[in-house]
């Protein structure tokens, strides 16, 4: 006997049966095999005695009065605390219908009478052991889930000659479907892409199943709610004994906030904050690609260097604030006539995309498919005309003037970088010349 003044430790055996005999000899023989025995005389005292003292297996009689085994198995199992608590039935009967609705009911195992007392000892403590099993792979199922999810991380099977494929509860999430709304099948996989993206993925998953080569693909899904994540799709394959592809393992990880992140980053470090424009580095970029598809169409091209006339004084008379909120009407204005539809526009200037702010109150233009070099002029000049016109900030009319630099690809120069400081120096060189003036 356990000592009275310590804790007794030893798995609880719940046994519920109605003959006293049965109780008494189960009692023991569970004591004997290290349990401590808690014994009920009928189902109503056994399901009572189970939630208070929570056992780690359940004796179940099925034949008592009032609520059989059968029962009261079905009201233990609806139980959260009872869902996996192993049960095993004692009964009498040994007829395979008998059988069968004890496994309905929820039984664990069962044992026929008369029972074998020596081998009852063994058996529980198997059926016990068999339950610490499932518990732990139940808790280590559950920490796997919520690291996927924790992680963003779903995980998929396919299996190549069967085409059984399967998805983790995280994979299902990622996808935006319910479980119980859609099988896991490689047409539900492929249904959730991108219209832009599901010809890679396809290829992908054929070169994964008939060379087993290895999947590493970004992707876009497109969700129903008209949301869009970025997914990371990974896996490697699992050969047959003559060596071809037999199934795939793979992950599937949304990496929509760190995409997003890297697209603001670049944001931030390819546009000007204020105006949301391009910066010097994304101008130079864009003027390098114009410039190779006007050298491929024998096209001229030219760059417009825009600078506001006395912008300092606003600055310095009514404050950085005003001053900021003067260019970002500058650059509204600039955006307008560069979308406006009217012949000159519709000749040269092109997307709003071909403007940029380089920093300052300077502006730049790219100019595109030009045939002849008057035509960046009569840019030049709309543009001046457009900028006379007042500007309101904060209820009042504000006038300023600009002074425009020009530069032709490939008259004066035959590389991005080189034009736009030409361009630069073309409208210092205006500037001098007096203001408002290209």
């Amino acid at each position: 006997m356990p000592n009275s003044d310590t804790a007794d430790t030893r798995p609880v055996a719940l046994v519920i049966d109605d003959d006293p005999t049965m109780r008494l000899i189960a009692s023991r023989t569970l004591e004997g095999a290290g349990l401590r025995a808690v014994v009920a005389s009928d189902a109503e005292k056994g399901l009572d005695l189970f939630h208070q003292v929570a056992p780690a297996i359940v004796l179940m009689d099925v034949m008592m009065p009032g609520i059989d085994g059968y029962a009261a198995t079905e009201r233990l199992r609806a139980t959260p605390a009872g869902q996996h608590v192993p049960v095993l039935m004692l009964t009498g009967l040994d007829d395979l219908d008998s059988i069968n609705r004890a496994y309905e009911a929820g039984a664990t195992d069962f044992v026929s009478k008369p029972i074998n007392w020596g081998v009852l000892g063994h058996r529980v403590r198997y059926i016990l052991r068999a339950a610490e099993a499932l518990q732990g792979l139940a808790e280590n199922q559950a920490l796997l889930a919520a690291a996927q999810q924790v992680a963003h991380l779903g995980s998929w099977s396919w299996d190549f000659s069967t085409g059984v494929t399967r998805w983790s509860d995280e994979t299902y999430r990622i996808f935006g479907y319910a479980p119980q709304e859609c099988p896991a099948s490689r047409e539900a996989f492929l249904g959730r892409l991108h219209r832009e993206d599901i010809d890679l993925v396809k290829a992908s998953l054929e070169a994964l199943k008939r060379r087993g080569a290895p999947m590493n693909v970004m992707a876009r899904l497109s969700l129903p709610d008209g949301s869009m994540r970025y997914v990371q799709i990974t896996s490697e394959v699992i050969r047959s004994e003559s060596g071809d592809p037999s199934q795939a393992f793979g992950a599937l990880q949304d990496i929509t906030d760190s995409k997003t992140a890297e697209q603001r980053i670049h944001h931030l470090a390819t546009f000007d904050r204020l105006t949301q424009l391009p910066n010097r580095q994304r101008f130079a970029e864009k003027v390098a690609l114009a410039l190779e598809q006007s050298r491929a169409g024998g096209r001229m091209a030219a760059i417009l260097s825009l600078d506001l006339d006395q912008f300092k004084r606003i600055n310095d008379t009514l404050g950085h604030a005003v001053g900021d909120k003067l260019l970002l009407a500058v650059s509204q204005r600039l955006r307008e006539t560069v979308r406006s539809r009217d012949s000159i526009s519709r000749l040269a200037m092109g997307e709003d995309g071909n403007l940029a702010r380089l920093g300052g109150d300077e502006f730049c233009l790219l100019v595109t498919d030009i045939s002849h070099f008057q035509d960046s002029a009569k840019v030049a000049r709309r543009i001046v005309d457009v900028l006379q016109r007042p500007l309101e900030v904060d209820g009042q009319e504000l006038f300023i003037t600009a002074s425009i630099g020009v530069a032709l690809y490939p008259l004066d120069a035959e590389d991005a970088d080189t034009l736009i400081r030409n361009a630069d120096a073309a409208m210092h060189f205006a500037k001098g010349q007096g203001r408002n003036n290209d």
